[in-house]
């Protein structure tokens, strides 16, 4: 049962730093163009 717990903890921990540094160095671009959202990324770092 402690492995489990352990196991889901860093599953979890995992998780959200994943999301939290995944929008690191994206810039919406300064000239939009018709048709692209306002939040698309000028370069995607996936």
């Amino acid at each position: 049962m402690q492995f489990f717990s352990n196991f889901l903890f860093f599953v979890v921990i995992w998780w959200v730093l994943f999301f939290i540094f995944l929008p690191i160095k994206n810039k919406s671009p300064s000239d939009l163009q018709k048709g692209n959202a306002n939040s698309v990324p000028v370069k995607s770092y996936i």
